[in-house]
């Protein structure tokens, strides 16, 4: 979408032929490169983030230090559920497992390369940042598919349902510490145990609506990025960053002028409503007498307001006496244009006649 966007103001609409006409519209009103940029930024913003938290959860800076610490032993398997793979229990984590760490691992990696591209409207950044997009959102989808055939074989959550959107810091969860602490005290979890945990909490059903917004999110943003980087290189017409001629004011417009010269104008009627009227101030003017001279008794405010009348009269005429002129300038002008114009083209035309002649 090249046109100016829709949520903008009217009065707005003459600035959007810069970067507006050039990369389009996202989200029917977001610059479509400052709209790349500002999801670039904040999805790095949280890899980066999460990142942070997993270097501080694996103690890697005690164990610089020499620090010592507690270790807890993780709620996992116990005996022959160690051994378990292609089962149930033993599957319950592959979903987590394939999704991060790398789509943060990742993000850390390609995101920079969305920022640049975006930034420098390199159409290879933007194409390498569109695939990673494609790819992440398609590694949503599928995740979310597993996870449901996942419940629907087993009877119980994946992993990846409760860390993503039951304990997870982003999006935040809608559960309270406290039925947070007892779902990550658990090892599995089935239906019961979590519906008892949760109050009977909709988990499921949160999980489908928070994933397939992201996907969806994420598919949006690639298909921006890729357009984005088409737009930068090839422009809306494939042939590079030009611009139509209509885009630039080639002709005198005397519409826009008197636009323009209209919006000088002041409002007759606001300048009268921040005006005294003579005579109202007790304090001020002698009762029983006018203080324009004229009328008398129940007609004298009429010979006031004959004044005021007279001076607006004058000051529209005036108005209107420096717009005729600055058109009938601007057509003078024209006019002695056309004249030169056509002048040059008869004297050109009698030089050929002479040049002829000559030769013959």
């Amino acid at each position: 979408r090249l046109g100016v966007p829709s949520c903008a103001a009217p009065a707005r609409a003459v600035v959007a032929m810069g970067e507006g006409h050039a990369f389009g519209w996202s989200l029917g009103c977001i610059n479509r490169r400052l709209f790349v940029l500002g999801v670039s930024a904040v999805m790095l913003a949280l890899c980066l983030i999460q990142l942070a938290r997993w270097v501080l959860s694996f103690r890697l800076w005690d164990a610089i230090m020499g620090n010592s610490w507690k270790v807890e032993a993780p709620a996992g398997c116990i005996g022959t559920q160690c051994w378990e793979v292609l089962t149930c229990f033993g599957m319950k984590d592959a979903s987590l497992h394939v999704r991060e760490p790398l789509v943060t691992l990742a993000g850390v990696i390609m995101l920079p390369a969305a920022l640049s591209g975006a930034h420098h409207s390199s159409h290879r950044d933007l194409r390498v940042a569109a695939v990673f997009f494609i790819a992440t959102a398609v590694l949503h989808i599928g995740v979310l598919a597993a996870d449901a055939i996942y419940f629907g074989t087993c009877g119980s959550y994946p992993t990846n349902i409760i860390y993503q959107t039951m304990l997870n810091w982003m999006p935040p969860s809608p559960l309270n510490r406290a039925t947070q602490a007892k779902l990550q005290a658990m090892s599995a979890y089935s239906v019961e145990d979590v519906a008892q945990a949760t109050h009977d909490f909709q988990v499921l059903t949160w999980y489908f609506v928070v994933a397939g917004l992201l996907a969806a999110f994420l598919l949006y943003v690639a298909r921006e990025v890729w357009l984005l980087g088409d737009l930068s290189e090839r422009g809306p017409l494939g042939l590079g960053m030009h611009f139509g001629l209509n885009r630039w004011d080639e002709v005198l417009d005397h519409d826009a002028l008197r636009r323009h010269r209209m919006k000088g104008t002041r409002s007759a009627f606001l300048d009268d409503a921040t005006l005294t009227i003579p005579g109202t101030d007790l304090e001020s003017s002698h009762l029983g007498v006018p203080a324009y001279g004229g009328g008398y008794g129940a007609i004298a405010h009429l010979a006031k307001f004959d004044v005021f009348e007279e001076q607006e009269d004058e000051e529209a005429e005036q108005r209107m006496l420096e717009i005729n002129a600055a058109l009938d300038h601007a057509e003078a002008e024209e006019a002695s244009a056309a004249a030169a114009a056509a002048a040059a083209e008869e004297a050109e035309a009698r030089s050929r006649a002479d040049q002829r002649l000559l030769l013959f």
